[in-house]
């Protein structure tokens, strides 16, 4: 395989009129800046690309000096064509320098740049649980000690849900969140996010209740949602029983999961119910028919959640592309986001999530639904479930924990205030 490093401005250009083909044939590669392109580019003939000899330039991304293994997988497809029809041209945006991560994203990064773990794409979906879903876990840290920990299998559609329902002690009636942990639809557990739902039930003083709703691709899309769903009404009609205030039900989750609980709220408000007063959304998926944004262009490569990951996630979640383009798959695409409960996303600076999380924002609010958006500097996809060792983690908790004791009364109002003028992390217009 040909190694491939660029300058930032650097443009390779494979002229297809003055290649041949094969070694030994006449070829020209013209180095330089080619008019009309932004960013860095190539563009290859396959039948060629094995006369390519470059000298080493400046990094095409701060985590390694070679071209992404996605772009290399499209040049080794490429070359077995061996079809002129398939002439490329890969955009390579220039990535933000990794010195403007956090310090500590930067020595986590590090870490597992060392340990060379391979890329989820690689990996058939067991495969993936098994080498992502420990040290998941490991980075939630140690688990807060609560007064009440119960775990329990509910009936669902597909069979019995397990869940676990955290309190920090029992007693009385409290706030709730309908929680669904992140993992792209096909990874994950309650075990996962065990500290993570401990942290949110300890800090705000909630019943938490998490849920290991069915997973892809063994159960694709609608499982999981109609798992979701069935948590949520469950939780509903057990409020009294569970010691919850049913006027103060939330849902809530992290990327894949922070999609499931937005698509639940659309599902309660469609079918009349359970009401909800909040949706708390952590780096959401909310459009998984485009990988395409800025920010997917920016901070795709490099930061732990990759596009190439995330397309590999998604395919194996739906049953058929076009599903991609499903309101309840990509819920930035719903025709009417009006009368859905108050809401709390967060999105992160380094996260190729964050456009859509934002764009979903915007959308809430253009269609009356109170939001709040926060922008944590620094940080990458995944940051708020690494409590053992990332400190922005257990401010995340805390926004959280504010906006779930906030619910149901003023004070979301409030809440939203407060979020605007405070300093840092960044609140976001969604405006």
């Amino acid at each position: 395989m040909v190694g491939i490093w660029s300058v930032s401005v650097l443009v390779l250009i494979v002229q297809l009129s003055e290649f041949r083909g094969v070694a030994g044939r006449p070829g020209t590669v013209l180095n330089g800046i080619h008019p009309g392109i932004s960013g860095r580019e190539i563009l290859y003939d396959e039948d060629c690309l094995r006369n390519i000899s470059l000298k080493t330039q400046p990094r095409v991304s701060e985590r390694n000096g070679d071209i992404s293994p996605t772009i290399e997988a499209e040049v080794v497809a490429a070359i077995s064509a061996r079809s002129v029809s398939s002439l490329r041209r890969i955009s390579m945006p220039e990535p933000k320098p990794r010195s403007e991560l956090h310090p500590e994203i930067r020595a986590l990064l590090a870490m597992l740049d060392a340990q060379a773990s391979p890329r989820i794409e690689t990996l058939d979906p067991v495969q993936a649980r098994l080498n992502r879903e420990a040290p998941m876990k490991k980075l939630g840290g140690e688990p807060e000690a609560l007064g009440r920990i119960e775990n329990m299998s509910i009936a669902g559609p597909g069979g019995d849900i397990p869940i676990r329902i955290y309190a920090r002690e029992s007693g009385g009636l409290r706030p709730a969140l309908v929680y669904f942990h992140g993992g792209g639809f096909v990874i994950g557990n309650i075990d996962t996010h065990d500290a993570l739902c401990r942290a949110i039930a300890k800090e705000s003083d909630s019943i938490v209740i998490s849920v290991e709703y069915r997973l892809a691709p063994e159960h694709k899309f609608p499982a999981a949602v109609e798992d979701a769903h069935a948590a949520t009404v469950w939780a509903a009609a057990n409020a009294q029983r569970l010691g919850i205030d049913a006027r103060r039900l939330a849902v809530g989750g992290d990327s894949a999961g922070g999609n499931l609980a937005t698509v639940v709220a659309l599902r309660c408000r469609d079918n009349s119910g359970p009401a909800l007063a909040g949706q708390v959304m952590i780096y959401p998926v909310t459009d998984a028919s485009s990988l395409q944004s800025q920010s997917h262009r920016e901070w795709g490569e490099g930061y732990l959640l990759t596009t190439a990951g995330l397309k590999w996630l998604y395919g194996h979640y739906v049953a058929s592309p076009e599903l991609l383009f499903h309101p309840e798959v990509s819920p930035l695409l719903a025709k009417n986001l009006r009368g859905l409960p108050p809401a709390l996303i967060i999105v992160a600076e380094f996260d190729p999530l964050r456009d859509e999380g934002e764009a979903y924002a915007k959308r809430l609010r253009r269609a009356g639904v109170p939001v709040a958006l926060t922008t944590y500097p620094g940080m990458i996809h995944g940051f708020v479930s690494m409590l053992g060792v990332v400190t922005d983690a257990r401010r995340a908790v805390h926004e959280v924990a504010r906006f779930i004791r906030a619910m149901g009364n003023a004070g979301v109002k409030k809440f939203q205030q407060d979020e605007t003028h405070r300093d840092s992390p960044t609140p976001t217009s969604a405006s």
